[in-house]
């Protein structure tokens, strides 16, 4: 005898059925999904359906417009483009165009099924995380879509996060600190070495300014971090914790010093040689992966300096 939770679902081979009599009539579809828990979702919204419209299908309105997947997400991307991080947006733009709009553009966003959403997802050649963030989009889209009354169903309610594995943390010994430091070109050791030495992201280094830098608080200096420079934008933390003073380490006011006498007339602390904004590109292509290089020391990527300073 099935399970009270798995009512209504078959098991032909490895896929599930739905199977229901309602009001006389037998509904019976195919789930395309070997997974009993997102076969219980689908069990679960075309239960609604049924109770509701008396089918498995939300009705469409009579003469009601065809509206695209695209044609919303432009009117979608008009409004939630200013409601968001320059950062985030970025990357909601790198989604749409390169995976989300060449698949769904020109599909009526009220016939895209759970299933599409589903196989689109396990389609892409990216690992969990770049997935879950490839669908954030896309569910935002389906949300505007739904409150907006241009859905009836948001089927993106039933689509689950994938598990995410934590990322590798290879943080650098002192002895291979020092050694980088030897190595890399003067003019960006105090950068590695302020960043080795407060975890600070590649966005709030880049960011500060030299009013930042609070020499004269008691009982020690201490660097006040509040806004960030990221893909050339400036701007604010991504969220209310990062916003924080760090206190100053020895090793951070002597790279101070030595910085004050680099770029000391200009706003802005971390500048280039030739006196343009930092950017993440630039001291990994012109400092740290020389600088690694020389040293002897097998590659990782800057994020490891955050995570060094961690332990």
């Amino acid at each position: 005898m099935a399970k009270k939770q798995d009512r209504y679902l078959q098991k032909r081979g490895n896929t599930f059925y739905f199977r229901k009599k309602h009001n006389g009539e037998t509904f019976k579809r195919s789930l395309n999904t070997t997974d009993k828990q997102t076969a219980r979702d689908l069990r679960n919204f075309y239960l609604a359906n049924l109770i509701e419209y008396g089918q498995l299908d939300a009705p469409k309105k009579e003469g009601q417009e065809v509206i695209t997947f695209g044609k919303v997400a432009k009117e979608w991307a008009a409004i939630h483009k200013t409601e968001v991080r320059h950062s985030t947006w970025r990357d909601y733009v790198s989604a749409m165009n390169g995976h989300i709009l060449p698949k769904f553009k020109d599909v009526p966003i009220a016939e895209i099924r759970y299933v599409d959403i589903k196989k689109f997802r396990s389609g892409l050649k990216v690992g969990a995380k770049r997935a879950n963030n490839i669908m954030v989009p896309i569910k935002s889209v389906f949300d505007f879509a739904h409150t907006g009354g241009i859905i009836q169903d948001n089927v993106m309610r039933l689509v689950k996060r994938l598990a995410e594995e934590d990322p590798e943390i290879h943080p650098f010994s002192l002895e291979e600190v020092n050694r980088i430091l030897d190595a890399v070109d003067p003019w960006y050791r105090p950068y590695l070495t302020v960043a080795f030495f407060t975890g600070m992201r590649a966005g709030e280094l880049n960011g500060l300014s030299w009013s930042d830098f609070l020499e004269d608080m008691k009982p020690e200096p201490h660097i006040f971090i509040h806004k960030t420079y990221v893909y050339k934008k400036d701007g604010v933390p991504k969220t209310k914790k990062s916003k924080r003073y760090i206190q100053c380490l020895p090793q951070v006011l002597e790279a101070l010093a030595e910085q004050r006498k680099l770029t000391g007339k200009s706003k802005h602390i971390f500048l280039t040689v030739d006196g343009r904004r930092m950017t993440p590109d630039h001291i990994r292509k012109e400092a740290w992966m020389p600088a690694l290089e020389k040293a002897g020391i097998e590659y990782r990527p800057p994020l490891q300096s955050r995570h060094t300073f961690a332990t």
